[in-house]
């Protein structure tokens, strides 16, 4: 058995997309995953499975949120370790950022070459960014209401899904 952390993207926002945390829990109970938890409203979920393919994994929760809540919503799947790597590669923890300044944008794939230019020539002030596999570390200099990055442009530029947490979040589904 494995850890996994689920991303879901888009619910329980400005009341769209509603799914309460213990219909969840069920839902992905129902599917068979073991020892699930959720985190906060936003749609974060730690499970453990046998399955280990995260593309299998994201499509049989996909089609469960489908089949219980009736929408679609796109989910990422990584396991625990992943996280915990990707936490330790962020080039800019060294700067000692305040937390609230501290972004991660989850990828469903690693984009192309080409992509991460395009998303690259979008640099500004307010947003120091760096994109590392399957997912772009963002820091910004104000606030997150004021960056540039917004999980629609990214999955615009980059031609592949999107889901943004803050560092807490992300330190959390590592398991910390």
């Amino acid at each position: 058995m494995q850890t996994f952390a689920a991303f879901l993207r888009g619910i329980n926002v400005a009341g769209q997309k509603s799914i309460k945390m213990v219909e969840l829990k069920a839902m992905m109970e129902d599917l068979g995953f073991e020892e699930v938890q959720t985190y906060i409203q936003s749609g974060n979920i730690f499970f453990k499975s046998k399955e280990k393919e995260e593309g299998k994994l994201q499509a049989k929760i996909k089609k469960g949120i489908l089949d219980t809540f009736n929408f679609v919503v796109p989910v990422l799947v990584w396991p625990t370790s992943l996280i915990n790597e990707y936490l330790k590669s962020n080039p800019y923890l060294s700067k000692k950022p305040e937390e609230g300044r501290l972004y991660y944008t989850l990828l469903s794939e690693k984009p192309t070459k080409e992509n991460v230019e395009k998303l690259m020539a979008l640099a500004n002030d307010i947003d120091l960014y760096t994109v590392h596999e399957k997912i772009i570390y963002i820091l910004v200099n104000t606030k997150y209401s004021d960056s540039k990055f917004s999980n629609n442009l990214i999955e615009k530029v980059l031609k592949v899904e999107a889901t943004t947490r803050n560092h807490a979040t992300m330190v959390k589904m590592g398991g910390g």
